[in-house]
């Protein structure tokens, strides 16, 4: 009998757990209301973090140029990318949870995290990029002023 509850608790149990948030299942949370896709927002944003993310992990300045389109940003990504390697950064990565707010004029604002390890402490950086459909592509198109990117 015991073992049977056991059963029936565990089973109960794991339909409650909701998925985590991974590399390959990012989610996204809205700080405004949501635009007729967010789904494709989400995924299109979070896929644009990894790859901006990977450029400056491995100092590709070709992909950072091509994807963010606001030459500030672009200098701030790539000042921030020559840092952190100096630095000897390993397993550098965006957290696959953000938050998106949607502004006038389709430009969408992405809040989140850039994550690493350094030789002795953790990288942990709060950063912000704004994107926009432009040509065809999604790209960066601004940046706050006061974030490392």
């Amino acid at each position: 009998m015991a073992f049977c509850m056991f059963v029936v608790l565990s089973l109960g149990a794991g339909c409650s757990i909701t998925s985590l948030p991974s590399q390959g299942n990012p989610t996204c949370s809205w700080e405004s209301d949501l635009p007729p896709n967010p789904d494709a927002v989400c995924r299109r944003t979070v896929s644009a973090l990894q790859r901006i993310t990977r450029a400056a992990a491995e100092g590709n300045q070709a992909v950072i140029h091509r994807d963010v389109i606001d030459p500030v940003t672009a200098r701030k990504i790539i000042a921030f990318s020559q840092k952190v390697r100096s630095e000897r950064v390993t397993h550098l990565h965006m957290v696959p949870s953000i938050a998106l707010n949607v502004f006038p004029g389709g430009r969408i604002g992405a809040g989140f995290y850039v994550l690493g390890t350094l030789p002795r402490s953790r990288l942990n950086s709060q950063e912000t990029l704004y994107f926009r459909w432009v040509a065809g592509r999604y790209v960066v198109t601004a940046s706050d002023l006061d974030k490392d990117w």
